[in-house]
């Protein structure tokens, strides 16, 4: 079993679509098979000569990829929770360390220090 699915290829009645697709598959390795919204136009230029071509539409299918982009959104969330938590953390040292400075710079200046 390859490592990869190719999702979305629209047919090859689109030659664009069907170039990118061979091209795809030359620079490729470990692909599976392709889900395609045209498969008789695939099959009709030679593509399931190369890789296996499914309908996009196959039983259970939009329920998985439905399954993987909540996945992706889901810890694309979460990465950018943390960001958002560790610009809070980093700012509010900066902000310390800014009022630490100038609390010094006014101790220096009550006690008639001179730069």
């Amino acid at each position: 079993m390859g490592k990869y699915i190719l999702y979305s290829h629209a047919g090859s009645e689109n030659h664009g679509c069907e170039a990118l697709l061979r091209t795809s598959l030359l620079t490729m390795q470990d692909v599976d098979a392709v889900y395609s919204g045209d498969v008789d136009a695939d099959r009709k230029y030679g593509l399931e000569k190369l890789i296996k071509i499914l309908p996009d539409k196959t039983e259970g299918f939009e329920n998985l990829v439905s399954k993987l982009i909540y996945s992706v959104k889901y810890h694309l969330k979460n990465i950018f929770r943390m960001c958002i938590e560790i610009l809070f953390v980093v700012l509010i040292q900066i902000k310390y360390i800014y009022l630490s400075v100038e609390i010094i710079i006014v101790i220096i200046l009550a006690n008639g220090y001179r730069f």
